[in-house]
């Protein structure tokens, strides 16, 4: 699933994209989804090593929950997100991978759809076939191509409140949210 996360500027998008991936990283159910995928690729002649977590952003993240050591994100280039292709060397897609891109209408732009590659623009488009979740931050959806906005949902952020503690730390987050589901 494709998802798009849009608000004006300072309303925590990419805050609320990596509290999404953070709960991936830690999903047991989806983590044995990519195992069995993993040992059923590398039985057909792959050899892939299994990871703790699938995450991967163009940004780093460090992601933490009580009772888990910490787990740190794949460090993914989005111009390179594509199908093998002769001109860009691309980034293999493990199958169950959460992806994130931070200001993705820097790498999406709508304004240069007639320079979109075609081996990028089918990997969008088949992202289904290895179930990859893919989360795009932006402050305007209408920047991110056309035909990436007709795969994806929307969600987006009205308001964020921040909460702090006694010595003036924030301590809790509380986004608040629209979701649509289509283009």
């Amino acid at each position: 699933m494709i998802t798009i996360i849009f608000a004006p500027p300072r309303t925590g998008k990419t805050c609320f994209m990596t509290h999404q991936l953070n709960q991936l990283a830690f999903n047991r159910e989806r983590t044995k989804l990519m195992e069995r995928e993993i040992k059923r690729k590398n039985s057909s002649g792959f050899n892939l090593s299994i990871p703790k977590h699938c995450v991967a952003a163009n940004y780093d993240i460090t992601f933490r929950k009580f009772g888990y050591s910490p787990r740190h994100s794949r460090r993914i280039n989005p111009f390179r997100l594509g199908f093998a292709n002769n001109f860009v060397e691309t980034h293999f897609n493990l199958p169950y991978e959460a992806i994130g891109i931070t200001e993705a209408q820097k790498y999406l732009n709508s304004r240069m759809s007639m320079y979109f590659p075609e081996w990028q623009s089918r990997w969008y488009e088949q992202h289904g076939h290895d179930n990859l979740d893919i989360f795009l931050d932006t402050q305007r959806p209408m920047l991110i191509d056309v035909n990436i906005r007709e795969l994806a949902q929307f969600i987006e952020i009205v308001k964020l409140k921040i909460f702090y503690d006694r010595f003036g730390k924030p301590c809790k987050l509380k986004w608040t949210i629209r979701r649509i589901e289509n283009s």
